[in-house]
């Protein structure tokens, strides 16, 4: 049996706070003083870490790359219990991986529905988005200016939390947006520069399209190391991510035809992995509920 848990502070301290309240048996009540020479001693709570003999594998992992660029380093939490065995649900190409994994059961999962590797359109178009999380205008003007400086279209998604207007006026190839359909635009873009968050980088990899990894957070410097490694992508560090320097990434992502092969590839091998549900069925009939759709 395999526990895995990713948390953050937040729920260290909400899930402290529960089981503090579990343990007084705390309710609503009339306060009563009790006397000092009344009060019976009290034990302190220690925990003791059973999992090794229980059979569990117990593993906390954060998500970070310890690279401190922010304050606050956890990402969002989440806890997966496979009680039987049939294995931990992985979305991940086996070739943009870089860290073997410690799971010994593993069912891979196709990340997206639209997979499948469409001719660059004439006149190239590169998307550039930064996610609905890291709300940095600042540098997404810079990452802008350094696309726009290219003779291509660009299409800026700002997420909804920005203005479009925010990004200053823009010459006549730029056109920014506050949402764009994600799923749309990679079935017929040219490139994408991103911050290589997994649903972008997966996305952009199924449709076969080679891309600059702009990570600021969490997965995102695991997603952006793979798909350097698998050779279908370019990546800038954060203090790297200037106008210049994306300028001529994005020059390269456009004219390297090695990087577009490699995507292509990666776009292959997400296409070859069951959909979710041929995996539905599959799990069903490993735990004795064949039938299930």
């Amino acid at each position: 049996m395999h526990f895995h848990r990713i948390l953050n502070r937040r729920q260290l301290l909400a899930e402290a706070a529960a089981g503090a309240l579990a343990l007084t048996g705390c309710r609503q009540q009339q306060t009563r003083v009790v006397p000092a020479s009344a009060k019976t001693p009290v034990s302190p709570v220690r925990f003791t870490d059973i999992t090794a003999a229980a059979g569990l594998s117990f593993d906390q992992l954060r998500g970070g790359c310890d690279m401190y660029y922010f304050v606050e380093q956890e990402a969002a939490g989440a806890a997966l219990l496979d009680a039987n065995g049939d294995g931990y649900l992985d979305i991940c190409p086996a070739s943009v991986q870089t860290v073997r994994s410690h799971i010994p059961a593993v069912q891979a999962l196709r990340p997206v529905a639209d997979t499948g590797v469409a001719p660059p359109p004439q006149e190239p178009l590169v998307y550039v988005t930064l996610g609905t999380v890291q709300q940095r205008p600042d540098l997404l003007r810079e990452v802008v200016a350094g696309v726009a400086a290219l003779p291509v279209r660009v299409l800026v998604a700002v997420g909804p939390h920005l203005d479009p207007g925010s990004m200053g006026e823009q010459p006549a190839h730029v056109r920014v947006e506050a949402w764009v359909d994600q799923a749309e635009v990679l079935s017929r873009c040219t490139a994408v520069v991103s911050h290589a968050g997994s649903g972008t980088f997966l996305g952009a990899l199924a449709r076969g399209l080679p891309q600059l990894c702009l990570p600021q957070g969490a997965d995102q410097f695991r997603n952006a190391e793979g798909g350097v490694a698998a050779g279908a992508a370019l990546a800038l560090a954060p203090t790297e991510a200037r106008a210049e320097s994306v300028r001529a990434a994005v020059e390269r992502v456009l004219t390297d035809d090695g990087l577009r092969s490699a995507a292509v590839r990666v776009a292959a091998e997400i296409a070859a992995m069951p959909a979710p549900d041929e995996v539905a069925r599959l799990l069903a009939a490993r735990s004795g509920r064949a039938g299930v759709s």
